[in-house]
């Protein structure tokens, strides 16, 4: 069995091996130790996501009941909380967040409209396609004549491709 990761291929089972091998050291501190339920209770089978799961590399679990060949799954999107910078103060505002998230990805939660007006920039959380790249900046036209360019920082941003 293989799996694919960044468009290589792998074996499963030297993979398995290694991470058994990595399981038998790990060891961790109570404030390390939130466990995550992946428990068969209908109710709670609902998508999962783990980010930061012994390294920075980004997991993506998702409950799968059979009906689609293996081959098909895709796990090819992911949340991410994202600053928005070099934007006027005039313009840190609800609609404008989501304006601008809508670019990058889908948007899943906004910040506190009241942190927003004290800041230089704004933060918002979007879930977004990882097979494509991540956008760094976005052109943006606030009126007639004035533009500038958005800059985007992608925080706790986890190692998607290597």
């Amino acid at each position: 069995m293989l799996y694919h990761s960044c468009g290589r291929s792998f074996p499963w089972r030297h993979n398995m091996e290694d991470l058994a091998q990595k399981w038998k050291t790990l060891s961790l501190t109570e404030t390390e130790d939130t466990r995550v339920d992946l428990s068969r209770d209908k109710k709670k089978l609902d998508f999962v996501l783990a980010t930061k799961f012994f390294t920075r590399r980004s997991l993506n679990i998702e409950r799968y009941d059979g009906s689609v060949p293996v081959q098909y799954l895709c796990f090819d999107r992911t949340s991410f909380c994202i600053q928005i910078h070099n934007l006027p103060f005039s313009l840190l505002m609800i609609t404008v967040v989501i304006s601008i998230g809508e670019k990058i990805g889908t948007v899943t939660k906004l910040k506190d409209v009241g942190e927003m007006k004290r800041g230089s920039f704004i933060r918002v959380h979007v879930e977004v396609d990882i097979s494509k790249p991540l956008c760094r900046e976005r052109k943006i036209s606030w009126d007639q004549n004035s533009e500038g360019w958005a800059t985007f920082q992608y925080k706790r941003l986890p190692n998607i491709c290597y």
